[in-house]
């Protein structure tokens, strides 16, 4: 019993100096952006399935209202990729059994827009505020949230903030919450392979 009390305290305290690391490395304003067009409905549909399982034992149902074709973004791959996973992370551990999590990606003029919104509890006016700040977590947070150190939405806000982009949130109590975030558009049909490497797609 007390082994697995210090192992779990050793793994809470391994994850908040890896993300204390990696806050520090974002804010610290020598991060260099590996930008490439990348398509973020690929991107969105690959990081849904890694959660496959935590989706399924929850019985949550995802649904994706994806731009038609692709939805091309000048970013950094690595950096948006840790974005999804935080904000679809944060939506699971926050949607109850039964729930749901909607995901879409939307071209906005010369933006992209992508949003990730779960049913559930919702966050209050007056701790909306407060998310994107280091260590916080709300009194829900607190009481559903036992892995978590208050750091990944301070993250997804550097992450967004070092490509000149947007991030905004929106709930209603007992109904919803909605993460959404705008980065500027790429060249539509060119996309970047994982080597980095621009790659057309004629379509």
């Amino acid at each position: 019993k007390y082994l697995e009390i210090v192992l779990s305290e050793t793994k809470r305290l391994s994850r908040l100096v890896s993300e204390l690391l990696e806050a520090s490395r974002l804010e610290s304003g020598k991060v260099v952006l590996n930008k490439k067009n990348i398509d973020l409905n690929r991107l969105v549909t690959e990081t849904v399935i890694t959660y496959e399982q935590a989706l399924s034992q929850k019985n949550i149902d995802v649904s994706l209202n994806l731009e038609s074709g692709e939805c091309i973004a000048f970013a950094d791959r690595d950096g948006i990729k840790r974005v999804l996973i935080n904000l679809i992370d944060n939506a699971i551990k926050f949607t109850p059994e039964n729930g749901k999590i909607m995901l879409s990606t939307a071209y906005d003029g010369q933006k992209t827009v992508t949003s990730v919104q779960n049913s559930g509890a919702g966050i209050s006016q007056a701790e909306l505020r407060h998310i994107w700040e280091r260590f916080y977590k709300t009194d829900k947070s607190r009481s559903m949230d036992k892995k978590g150190v208050g750091l990944g939405l301070h993250i997804v806000k550097t992450i967004i903030a070092n490509h000149s982009g947007k991030i905004e949130v929106q709930s209603v109590e007992n109904e919803y919450t909605r993460f959404t975030f705008t980065l500027d558009a790429g060249e539509k049909n060119k996309i970047a392979d994982n080597n980095g490497k621009d790659d057309k797609n004629e379509r």
